[in-house]
């Protein structure tokens, strides 16, 4: 089985990985913690976890100070 993404989902996509990649070049993340949140979430969605969905909706620079 495939996970389906909605145009909603793309777009949250987007948002994601633009938040991972601008805080990485504003020093507010290591290349690590880049890499890892990344692969992560592609790993989710390679697996076809669902989870994968409400995972990157989640406020990326909240997850990384907790």
């Amino acid at each position: 089985m495939a996970l389906k993404l909605s145009d909603a989902d793309h777009g949250a996509m987007d948002v994601y990985i633009n938040t991972i990649l601008d805080a990485y070049r504003d020093g507010e993340i290591s290349q690590l913690k880049a890499r890892s949140d990344l692969a992560h979430a592609i790993t989710a969605a390679a697996i076809d976890n669902e989870d994968f969905k409400q995972y990157i909706r989640l406020d990326a620079l909240d997850k990384w100070k907790r």
